[in-house]
């Protein structure tokens, strides 16, 4: 056969032999292939042990295996084996190999065959420890008899001498090689015997016998021939000590692990300099004895070396190369060192020292390599070796020898060991090299010495190893000589440029960067066209990344100049050197830079500065065409380098929410269009890669916000005004072509809208053939495009970018180009939901066209799952109108496809954007369907069976219409079609074969597993569930988090393992799966637990019984342990008895708390609802179910008192006493006595809610009200429907019934408050008459004797129907029993006479406004001053500190002295209360604002003050003092400011900065209006005098810390269920507050203490209501300190901004009315419109001009200034006649009229607030009485409080309020009496309307 032939066999059988041997290793099943290995092994292996060799034709030996080479490809995939017996069967192989008449024989080469004979026994003795001391014995023993016989070779054995060499190289190789395979002592014993090759008489026998040796071996490398020596077994030997000793370093795996490929010398030091770690047991064990024999045998390796002696003469190149390799591995290792810093011994320290200074060894490479690196670890303790390094560097690099590459590593190493050592040595080092620039250029200019190159032939080789330096020298291709050579210069100017970037970089450091820097450019002359000048620009490039902002911009504006100064001179070499340097940049800076946004900033205004003006000024000889080229050519130097910084293709697209880097991206596109940039340009078509790259980086050219003012912002835009009078007939001839416009079509088109065109259409061509069209559909934001010319433009260009991106994927599709495709159709099918319908439109007609080319799309995941989720998520956005009343969400956030969809808040606009979008999908699943029947069915079955935690308990759209499309079936499907035809309205569909295929793919997953026939493997199994069950549970009781897919995994494995093993003992497994979600107690956690206790029930009937015990069991332990709604965790205390707070309401946390408290409630719900189902299911197996059930809820209904009294609750009670009802109607094991007892005992524990006055509903899950009225409605029908046996049953049964009657009436009224649609007359009103006609003359005095609180309420319900007589009568009758109910007081005390009050002494504490107006109107009866006293120091002074003013006012009502020692007392628990109350008192003190006219009770007041002050602590008073020290100083610059009233304004904030320069800032200090915020800095530049005829107030800026304890609403589990997380948290913000003197505030403090208690209500009702009591405190006569609302401005200051209305500063600084932005801050301006409308009716809020009625940045209206409320009015003319100011610019930010849904949730909300004030009448009323006789103007007696109450409206029912409400809307809607006093303002004070 052919020699070349039989290499090619030889090849082809090791290829196929590796691969067998590599695939049949893993697997057992492949043991019939690997005994087939074997047995080829042993036949060929018995052939040539026998001698024999076959006689079979050349042909057939081609297939003939050789045993050699199957042994190697079994030792090179020994370290796949797992079985033990083949590890033992190929070790006996290699054993009978392994020896030297064996290798002698083999047809390969023993080098080769021993180093995989050794590889495999390392393999085994790693992988298998049973083998490894077996391994290691014959690995020594082998290795151990090579260097014997190595040593025996003499003359005779000359011949032999070649294997045994063989033999050694190819151990050493293998051990070096594989050394992460060998352990640390097994190493060392390797080392021992390596040790043995550095003695001299080793030395001289391997010298003797490579000597006699007239032929090369073959080399590991195969490629190379090697001519063996003592010193290639020293290199060899000292890189298994590198190899070796490289493991004990912590590196990455590309070093740690078992690598065949090269290693360098330095690369063990280059791991230590990088990481300088070690393994921890480094210094202690088999690591250190290793590190000190590898240190040992290196050093003598090094004597070796050094010493130069005769027996081991280099006698050739290769000699000198592998004794030079011997250093460097020698060096590295004995240099090694674990200790911080690393010191040298004097004799490493002399041969370091003595190699760098040898010119001839630092030529090496890898050598000078290593040098470096010791120097760098020894570099703190050696300081004289790196200033060695350092001054020797520059004569290194002028002798011209080293190459870059080695003068660039150099430079590394040095900047690295400089770090070490003082600034000062690299400073010189710098200024050195750079000198060499200026000096070099000098000696060149002047044909002084210079250096050049020398062509020398090589060098004759040195006879000894001293010669080594003369050896080195005389082969330098360099030598000095006279004369000059450019070349040689511009190399060396190359090389000091490179060594400098390259040590500065490595020493990184921002001031020596910059230092080197500014040297670099100050070396600059470009004008001179000097090649060194472009490596310093590269130079400055490379070093970028290493500067400051502040010193990186100078540079990149250095290479802008220096661009422009080219392009006049025209030189291109210096264009192309900064163009290749800014692309240096560009790479060196990733977008999380901190310099990317700077460099993006500068490279993008250099696009967008470049004008063809430029041009224009420097050659005005040409046309404009050509000026047009010439700076389009200066920009399209940009290109690559802009290009360049963005990211790839790899990497996500650039993206930024920086609004002028956007604008920056826009305009450049401009101004490339305006440039004549077009796709056909041949321009962008030679840079088409660049343009790409930044085209799929930049944003498009409109944006959400951008798109409603687009026409504005291109006429505003620099770049389009300045292009608007140039010549752009190609742009338009351009347009024309491309969009197939006619010339008129063109020319109605400005300027800037052909630009904006033109720049569109390069933009969006570019990003589509980058593999993106979707950004496409954002151009239809823009308005302007709206109508008929305009919408044909933008279709026409997204029929371009279309047809180019379906071409391109077209041309190009492959398997990478599906993700593309995949991608854009997620994208525009995202698009198809958007709120805007011009958008929706566009997506759907991109969505065909694209369906349409790629069909297939549809039947990716990435693509169906998003269209079907997007069904999800539109159908849940509109059932926000249920469950979100008043917060429609308009973001909404897909976890599972990472999507966000933003849409409208119109609820109609959502229902037709989700049925356009159902109906096109609908078309699209069918013309996908025809061909793609079984893909399509495919996907769709796999969105099914997602396990998906947000489904959990939740009706998914999504799931119901891949349902829906799975029962359609295809035509070409012709007899199943015929079929599905043939049975319509038979009952039959195609669906059921749908879901047989989707249950059995979901069932297959748990249910077809593992075999349990054999008993072990189920109870091992189950012993395992049953330990992770228990884990869960124990966890979810901790308070432990569990991942809910864990929870779901091990629920449904435990389900699948009990159904399929039917007939064994699972109960244990059946109680624990019970058990899960009562010990989690959440809705998603029953929703995901109870459908798998059915599915067990129903396959396994025995268990039906045992597990409605189980549930049974669980639900009584979750009543009895307090969980869900046995918790009274959510109940508040009565709202007066709650800190009244002066704070923004906190609308989202009412949000919040409803999901909370509804998660919390509703596993009772859903436990009530199971057993019930449970029970139904059952009761036909046995009558035992029926007592477990009766029992279950007769637990559960008598712990109703022990339950939550939340308004939310009242859900799960009744639907609890509705189940109950059902049940003992409908059982029969119980006698009709026992029910009549029954239904007594569930009656009892129903009306135990209502010893609470029944509340309005809570929060705005509309639709859960609806269920709850239809609960009530249905339960109503049931009571009144009961066999009522007995006189106690029929008068609970009809005192049920009037309080359903009443909650019925309060949901409908709540339901629909403006249309009533659900009060209009019902079965069940006609129910609650009958009710009332059943009513005996004793029903009330019956009702109270069983509770007086439900006759109380009782007669609050129906006042007409029960005399206040029967009250009276009633509590004298009984009044002990009344202690323990609060309520109850006054009524007490109305009946009782005065000596018969002694019960107060033990009745329970009431309200604090209550106590204090008790205090006031009882103050001469101890009783009732003694209970009032007690009542209010029951309460926390958190609480009652609200009450300061009221309490103060107290002490006019006082005669006995009680509410002075009430204060007294009070003071002494808290500072802060103490600091509040003489506040107040001062404020009191006169009845003037100048002090003149004292208050009757001054001494009263005078004494009490001094009281309290005396009263303090030592730490109290010095507290004291520091606060009123401070606020004296702040306050008495409103004084100092009196003689400066008539000056200007400048001159006023220069008196209060001066004034505010001077106030000493005390510690602990607050402002009076923010007790809880301490002053921690005053901004003493930010005074402002405000405006006023006779006074000086101003205003001062404080920075304020707070504690604060908020809820993290963020904390959600993976079924989107919140958790209840309140953080603690400290903040510091700027405060500004206004400080007054000479105005009156108690009258402010009166009402924005009312808007706080109203806050309060609303809060407790659950109301989306908004409201902002801001603080205000008076502090003395006159004078006060006012909180300023942040981030707020006046109506009127908005006027005076020449705003067109308010609607017209809504549009302005939120968008359109389609946006987000406005929608949010219109909902915003809703809800507190509708609660300040109310409160302003009600407290009678008057002077509400527009300097009175603020605006904040979310939209809120805010109210401030309130000196006119009740019974005042500005000039004593009521000119404000409208219940409230609700103007025509407030109707149109509502949508311009009554019937839009903003107005009409503006309706619903007033009403909703009206109605939930009215409960709290009395207590709002007592606020205001208690202030009667403070002298306010507000007030006129007794008439005030007659008036507030009857604007209260107490005697209506909850519908005539409603109506009467609704009324004073349409009485206040644009009323012509707002109109006027507006126009009155104007007129006479200048406030703009």
């Amino acid at each position: 056969m052919d020699p070349q032939c039989l290499g090619l066999e030889c090849t082809l059988r090791e290829a196929c032999l590796s691969k067998l041997s590599s695939a049949v290793m893993p697997s057992s099943d492949h043991m019939s292939a690997y005994s087939a290995l074997f047995s080829e092994l042993n036949l060929a292996n018995g052939s040539l042990s026998n001698g024999k060799h076959s006689k079979k034709s050349e042909m057939s030996s081609f297939y003939q295996c050789k045993p050699d080479e199957v042994l190697m490809a079994l030792c090179s995939s020994a370290d796949r084996i797992q079985d033990i017996s083949r590890a033992e069967a190929l070790l006996d192989r290699i054993v009978q190999s392994l020896n030297v008449s064996t290798l002698s024989k083999v047809d390969r080469s023993p080098l080769e065959y021993v180093s995989n004979l050794v590889l495999g026994l390392l393999s085994l003795r790693y992988n298998f420890s049973s083998l490894e001391d077996r391994i290691s014995d014959l690995l020594f023993d082998f290795l151990k008899h090579t260097l014997d016989d190595i040593q025996l070779i003499n003359q005779d054995s000359f011949d032999d001498s070649l294997i045994y060499l063989e033999i050694l190289h190819g151990v050493l190789i293998s051990l070096s090689k594989n050394h992460a395979k060998i352990s640390c002592s097994f190493k060392i014993h390797l080392l021992q015997l390596i040790e043995h090759i550095f003695a001299d008489d080793f030395i001289e026998v391997v010298t003797d016998a490579c000597s006699m040796l007239s032929q090369p071996a073959t080399s590991a490398d195969s490629s190379q021939s090697v001519c063996y020596s003592f010193w290639f077994f020293s290199y060899l030997s000292s890189k298994v000590l590198s190899s070796f000793v490289q493991d004990l370093v912590i590196t990455s795996s590309a070093y740690t692990s078992s690598s065949s490929e090269e290693s360098h010398p330095y690369a063990l030091l280059e791991q230590l300099v990088t990481t300088a770690q070690f393994v921890d047991d480094i210094e202690i064990g088999d690591s250190n004895r290793l590190l000190k024999l590898a240190q040992t045998i290196a050093q003598t390796a090094l004597r070796l070396v050094e010493s130069g002696s005769s027996y081991c003469m280099i006698s050739s190149f290769e000699d000198l190369r592998f004794s030079m390799d011997t250093k460097s591995y020698a060096l590295a290792v004995a240099s090694m060192s674990y200790q911080t810093p690393c010191s040298l011994s004097s004799y490493l320290h002399d041969i370091v020292k003595a190699t760098l200074d040898s010119d001839a060894q630092m030529q090496d490479f890898d050598l000078a390599s290593v040098v470096y690196l010791v120097i760098v670890m020894a570099s703190a303790s050696h300081s004289d070796l790196v200033t060695m390094f350092a001054k020797q560097l520059p004569t290194f690099i002028l002798r011209g020898n080293a190459s870059k590459e080695h003068i660039l590593c150099a430079a590394k190493y040095l900047g690295l060991a400089m770090k070490s050592v003082s600034q000062d040595v690299i400073v010189s080092t710098l200024y050195v090299l750079a000198n060499m620039i200026s000096e070099f250029d000098e000696t060149i200019n002047r044909n002084s010495n210079a250096l050049v190159p020398l062509a020398t032939g090589r060098a004759a080789l040195p006879d000894t190893q001293n010669d080594l330096a003369r050896f080195y020298t005389a082969s330098s291709n360099v030598i000095v000589t006279n004369g000059a050579n450019y070349e040689m210069r511009n190399e060396i100017e190359d090389k000091i440029v490179t060594c400098i970037v390259g040590m500065v970089s490595q020493y990184n450091d921002t001031v020596i960067s910059a230092l080197t820097a500014t040297i670099l450019t100050q070396k600059l002359s470009p004008r001179s066209q000097r090649a060194v000048d472009l490596y310093i620009i590269e130079g400055l490039a490379r070093i970028c990344p290493y500067l400051t902002i502040r010193e990186f911009k100078p540079v990149i504006k250095l290479f802008t100049r220096l661009n422009s100064t080219s392009s006049i001179t025209g030189n291109s070499k210096l264009i192309d050197t900064i163009k290749q340097a800014r692309i240096i940049v560009s790479r060196a800076l990733s977008p999380g830079n901190a310099l990317f946004e700077s460099y993006l900033t500068e490279l993008l205004s250099s696009i967008v500065s470049k004008t063809s003006s430029e041009s224009q000024s420097r050659h005005p000889q040409h046309g404009s065409s050509k000026k047009l080229r010439q700076s389009a050519n200066e920009l399209s130097h940009i290109i690559a380098p802009l290009a360049e910084l963005l990211p790839d293709d790899s990497q996500p697209a650039f993206k930024t929410a920086d609004n002028q880097l956007n604008t920056l991206f826009r305009s450049a596109w401009f101004n490339l269009a305006a440039h004549g940039f077009t796709i056909e340009l041949e321009m962008v078509k030679s840079d088409i890669v660049y343009m790409r790259r930044i085209a799929r980086n930049s944003p498009p050219l409109v944006s959400e916000i951008s798109a409603y003012q687009l026409d504005s912002q291109l006429e505003l835009n620099t770049i389009l005004r300045r292009s608007s009078d140039g010549n752009f007939h190609d742009l338009r001839h351009y347009l024309m072509n491309t969009l197939h416009l006619n010339s008129y079509e063109i020319k109605q088109l400005s300027i800037s809208k052909q630009i904006f065109i033109g720049a569109m259409l390069l933009l969006e061509i570019l990003r589509a053939q980058s593999g993106s069209c979707s950004k496409a559909i954002l151009y239809f934001l823009d308005p302007g495009f709206k109508a008929a010319d305009g919408s044909k433009i933008i279709y026409s260009v997204l029929d371009i970018i279309l047809k180019e991106y379906i071409s391109g994927c077209a041309v190009t599709i492959t398997k990478s180009a599906v993700p593309s495709v995949t991608e854009q159709a997620r994208e525009l099918l995202i698009a198809c939901c958007h709120r805007l319908k011009t958008v929706q439109d566009a997506a759907f007609y991109a969505f065909d066209k694209l369906l349409n080319a790629f069909p297939s799309v549809l039947c990716y995941r990435e693509c169906m799952f998003v269209l079907l989720e997007l069904i999800d998520i539109m159908w849940s956005s509109c059932m926000d109108m249920y469950t979100e009343e008043y917060f429609p969400h308009s973001k909404f956030h897909s976890p599972s496809y990472q999507f966000d969809l933003q849409l409208s808040d119109s609820y109609e606009q959502r229902r037709d954007t989700l049925l356009s979008f159902q109906k096109k999908a609908k078309e699209w699943v069918l013309f996908v369907i025809d061909s793609m029947s079984y893909s399509i069915k495919s996907v769709l079955q796999s969105y099914l069976l997602q396990e998906d935690d947000h489904f959990i308990g939740k009706i998914s759209a999504g799931r119901a219409f891949a349902l829906e499309m799975g029962k359609i079936v295809s035509p070409n499907d012709r007899e199943r079609y015929l079929v599905e035809t043939a049975s319509t309205g038979l009952g039959s569909s195609a669906v059921s074969d749908f879901l047989a295929q989707y249950s059995r793919l979901q069932i297959r997953v748990y249910v077809i597993g593992q075999d349990s026939d054999e008993a072990k493997r189920f109870e091992d199994e189950k012993q395992g569930l049953i330990t992770e069950l228990k884990r869960i549970v124990n966890s979810y009781q901790e308070g432990t988090a569990v991942p809910i897919s864990h929870t779901r995994e091990v629920i449904m494995t435990t389900a699948g393992l009990i159904i399929r093993n039917a007939n064994r003992n699972c109960y244990d497994l059946v109680c624990l799966l019970v058990s899960i979600p009562f010990a989690a107690f959440t809705h998603s956690t029953f929703e995901l637990a109870f459908p798998v206790w059915f599915w067990i029930a129903s396959q396994n009937v025995n268990l039906r019984i045992f597990i409605f015990s189980r549930v049974c069991f669980e639900f009584d332990w979750s009543v009895r342990e307090g969980k869900g709604l046995y918790s009274k965790h959510f109940d508040k205390p009565p709202v007066f008895c709650q800190k009244m707070e002066y704070k923004p309401s906190k609308v989202d946390e009412i949000r919040y708390e409803e999901k909370l408290i509804l998660n919390s409630f509703e596993p009772h719900i859903l436990a009530c609802r199971i057993l019930y189902s449970m029970y139904h299911a059952s009761k036909l197996i046995s009558l035992d179910v029926e007592f477990m059930l009766a029992r279950a809820l007769g637990d559960a209904i008598d712990n109703f008192h022990n339950a939550s009294f939340h308004p939310l609750a009242r859900y799960p009670r009744f639907e609890m006493i509705l189940y109950a009802l059902k049940f003992f109607t409908q059982s029969s094991a119980f006698t009709e006595k026992e029910k009549t007892l029954w239904y007594e005992k569930i009656l009892a524990s129903a009306l135990t809610c209502y010893e609470v006055y029944p509340c309005y509903p809570y929060g705005g899950n509309r639709l859960r009200l609806i269920a709850e009225l239809g609960l009530l409605n249905e339960l109503i029908l049931v009571v009144e429907q009961l066999n009522c046996v007995g006189a106690k049953l029929q008068q609970l049964r009809t005192l049920f019934v009037l309080f359903l009657a009443e909650d019925i009436s309060k949901i409908g009224v709540w339901l629909d408050p403006v249309s009533m649609s659900y009060v209009r007359g019902s079965k069940e009103a006609d129910i609650a008459k009958h009710a009332l006609g059943r009513i005996h003359s004793t029903f009330f005095t019956d009702v109270w004797t069983y509770n007086p609180l439900l006759a109380r309420n009782l007669r609050r319900i129906y006042p007409n129907a029960f005399p206040s007589e029967l009250i009276s009568k009633a509590i004298l009758s009984a009044p002990e029993r009344l202690i323990s109910h609060p309520e109850l007081v006054e009524d007490y005390l109305s009946a009782s006479p005065v000596e018969a009050r002694h019960w107060l002494l033990l009745w329970k504490p009431c309200e604090p406004i209550t106590a204090i107006n008790l205090l006031m109107k009882h103050s001469g009866d101890p009783y009732v001053t003694q209970y009032a006293m007690r009542s209010f120091q029951s309460f926390s002074h958190d609480i009652t500190f609200f009450y300061v003013p009221q309490l103060v006012q107290g002490l006019r009502q006082d005669p006995l002295g009680y509410v002075e020692k009430l204060i007294l007392e009070t003071a002494k628990l808290s500072s802060l209360f103490a600091h509040q109350i003489i506040w107040n008192i001062l404020a009191n003190r006169y009845k003037d604002e100048d002090a003149e006219k004292p208050d009757a009770l001054k001494p009263v007041f005078d004494r009490v003050m001094s009281e309290v002050i005396n009263s303090l602590e030592d730490d109290e008073r010095d507290f004291y003092d520091r606060e009123f020290t401070f606020f004296d100083e702040v306050t008495s610059i409103s004084g100092k400011l009196k003689p400066y009233i008539k000056k200007s304004k400048a001159e006023k904030k220069a008196k209060i900065d001066e004034e505010m320069s001077k106030i000493e800032l005390l510690p602990d200090v607050y402002l009076p209006s923010n007790p809880d915020g301490v002053v921690v800095g005053i901004d003493r530049r930010a005074g402002k005098p405000l405006q006023s005829h006779a006074k000086a107030p101003f205003l001062a800026t404080f920075r304020i810390r707070r504690d604060e304890q908020i809820l993290n609403m963020d904390d959600m589990d993976e079924g989107g269920v919140p958790h209840e997380k309140k953080m603690k948290v400290t903040k510091e913000v700027w405060h500004s507050a206004i400080f007054k003197v000479g105005d009156d505030c108690r009258q402010d403090v009166l009402a924005l203490q009312l808007i706080s208690v109203f806050r309060s209500i609303f809060e407790a009702n659950g109301l989306a209501l908004y409201v902002f009591p801001y603080r205000v405190t008076a502090t003395g006569p006159g004078c006060g300190v006012i909180d300023v609302l942040p981030h707020s401005i006046s109506r009127d200051m908005l006027g005076r901004e020449a705003v067109n209305g308010l609607h017209a500063y809504f549009i302005s600084k939120y968008g359109s009315e389609e946006s987000i932005a406005y929608q949010e801050a219109r909902m915003n301006f809703v809800q507190s419109l509708a609660a300040y409308s109310v409160i302003s009716y009600l407290l009678q809020f008057k002077d509400r001009h527009n300097g009175n009625i603020m605006y904040d940045d979310d939209g809120h209206i805010l109210h401030i200034d309130f000196g006119f409320c009740f019974d005042i009015v500005p000039g004593g003319v009521k000119f404000e006649a409208a219940p409230f100011k609700l103007t025509h610019e407030m109707v149109q930010v509502l949508g311009g009229n009554s019937r839009t849904q903003s107005f009409l949730w503006f309706e619903e909300l007033c009403i909703k607030a009206y109605l939930a004030s009215r409960p709290y009448a009395k207590e709002i009323i007592g606020v205001v009485e208690a202030m009667l006789d403070s002298g306010l103007p507000c007030f006129k007696g007794i008439t005030t409080i007659k008036k507030l109450r009857q604007r209260f409206q107490l005697q209506k029912s909850d519908k005539s309020a409603a109506e009467f409400m609704r009324g004073l809307i349409r009485k206040s809607y644009e009323s012509i009496y707002t109109k006027g006093y507006d126009e009155f303002q104007r007129i006479t004070n200048g406030i703009p309307y």
